[in-house]
């Protein structure tokens, strides 16, 4: 779990390492020190060494620095930083990862929390579940309204701490004043120590794999799109339209079905061989260009609401936050997967679209 939860921590640093190092575009307010207030009806960027989030947010809020303090109200939350303190009032998920981490006694968390620090001190009540991971994890005097998933050295609870369902934390840790605490069900697992080292193994190497298809990604994108414009072009200009996204989804998945199908008849009945080797090539090629055109399409719809396309060239800036966001959002477990499957589907039948466009115009 706490290997799980640094993974998260490592994918903030990586993307706000990306986001602050725009020049050309602004995505939100970042500078030594920043403090964001108002109303916003957007996803909302703010980084800086000492970081202060007083805001009203009706999207996602980022927030990165050395020193975060976050008193926002907004359903959803994603802050990293050495020390962080929050007090908000999140509808939903909140996602926090640091060396320090303090949830106050005035902070709301409708739904689930995860935390990854060093040092966790929660002092609100969980809507439904906590997933906490670190050195020592202290709940003391909260109620959580379903499962705690606690992977510590420490746990420290008391008298006044409740959780409705189970709490799942390590054999070898310390936990203080359990007896005391009101808990539904209690459960311990064995880690030893091969188990330890395969796991590290294991997460080291997906975190390395999820830089390195986020890093290939950026690269992939911005060489494709930089060198065709056209192209870039025609993506952006593709209709938000609810029934054209369906179809187009649609005519991908008949592509991701239909392909590898006739590709294996006409191998096993000697019919074509050398052209069906070429498609299947192209075809694993526009599998993965089709996750990248959809991010980019899902990256041009943000910077639009963002920013003033009319002022700003949002080539850069749909890159950034398409590939970013969708590779942060498909290491959602379950949810992460169905959203690489939509934009696989998606992305196949957004190509098709612009082929036969481009042969429409010649």
């Amino acid at each position: 779990m706490k290997k799980n939860l640094i993974k998260i921590a490592i994918a903030f640093v990586v993307t706000f390492i990306f986001i602050t190092n725009v020049g050309a575009v602004s995505l939100g307010e970042f500078g030594e020190t920043v403090v964001q207030e108002g109303d916003y009806n957007s996803v909302r960027f703010i980084a800086g060494n000492n970081v202060t989030n007083k805001a009203v947010i009706d999207g996602i809020s980022f927030a990165a620095g050395n020193n975060v303090v976050s008193e926002a109200t907004v359903p959803y939350g994603f802050y990293a930083g050495n020390i962080v303190n929050i007090s908000d009032n999140i509808e939903k998920d909140l996602f926090i990862a640091g060396n320090s981490v303090t949830v106050g006694p005035n902070a709301v968390v409708g739904r689930d929390l995860f935390v990854a620090a060093s040092s966790v001190v929660i002092k609100s009540n969980v809507g439904r579940d906590l997933r906490a991971g670190g050195e020592t994890v202290t709940l003391k005097g909260i109620t959580i309204n379903g499962d705690a998933y606690v992977d510590a050295d420490k746990i420290v609870l008391d008298e006044e701490t409740v959780i409705t369902g189970k709490l799942r934390y390590p054999d070898v840790a310390e936990v203080v004043d359990i007896d005391k605490a009101s808990i539904g069900n209690i459960e311990t697992y064995h880690v030893t120590v091969e188990t330890e080292k395969e796991e590290g193994f294991f997460e080291s190497f997906k975190v390395t794999l999820f830089i390195t298809s986020l890093v290939a990604g950026l690269i992939t994108l911005f060489i494709i799109l930089g060198l065709l414009p056209d192209l870039r072009h025609k993506i952006e200009k593709v209709d938000l339209n609810a029934e054209e996204i369906l179809i187009t989804a649609a005519i991908g998945l008949g592509i991701l079905i239909c392909v590898p199908i006739v590709s294996l008849f006409t191998i096993f009945t000697g019919v074509l061989t050398p052209i069906t080797l070429i498609v299947l090539a192209i075809y694993v090629i526009c599998i993965y260009l089709s996750r990248l055109f959809a991010a980019y399409f899902v990256g041009n719809i943000v910077s639009k609401k963002l920013f003033d396309s009319k002022k700003n060239n949002l080539f850069i800036a749909s890159v950034l936050i398409g590939v970013i966001l969708v590779d942060l959002v498909c290491l959602i477990p379950f949810i992460g997967g169905l959203v690489k499957f939509v934009l696989l589907v998606y992305g196949l039948g957004l190509i098709l679209k612009l082929i036969k466009s481009n042969i429409k115009k010649k």
